[in-house]
C-alpha cells in the first residue's frame, strides 16, 4: 500500500482513518510501524465500520487469480468487482485503494 498516494488521491478518506488509528488508542509510532510491516489487515476493520466491505476471493476458474470486491453498505447495496490479480496481496491492495476512493467520495 503506498501510503503517501492514498493521502494525496484521497485527503479525506485518509484522514478520517487516521482518526479511526487514533481511536483505537494506538500511537504515530505503532501506526508507523504497522504501516512499514505492512499489516494491513486493519483496514478490513476500518472499511467495516464505514460500512464498505472488502472481500478477497480466489477465482477457481483460472490458475492463480484472485479478485477483490466490495459490498456496499446495506442502505447502498451492491457488489462491485475489482480487477483480477496474480496474488492475494496484490488484490488486497487494490482492493483496499478502490474502498478509499469510495471513501472519498462519500465523505
Amino acid at each position: 500500500m503506498n501510503w503517501k498516494e492514498i493521502k494525496k488521491k484521497y485527503p479525506k478518506a485518509y484522514a478520517k482513518f487516521i482518526e479511526w488509528v487514533d481511536a483505537e488508542t494506538l500511537d504515530i509510532l505503532k501506526f508507523e510501524l504497522m504501516m512499514i510491516l505492512k499489516n494491513e489487515r486493519d483496514l478490513f476493520d476500518f472499511f467495516d465500520e464505514q460500512k464498505i466491505y472488502v472481500m478477497i476471493l480466489r477465482d477457481h476458474l483460472f490458475v492463480d487469480s484472485w479478485f477483490g470486491g466490495i459490498e456496499k453498505g446495506e442502505s447502498e447495496g451492491g457488489f462491485k468487482k475489482i480487477k483480477h490479480c496474480k496474488n492475494r496481496s496484490e488484490t488486497e491492495t487494490a482492493a483496499f485503494e478502490y474502498a478509499f476512493k469510495m471513501l472519498e467520495n462519500k465523505l
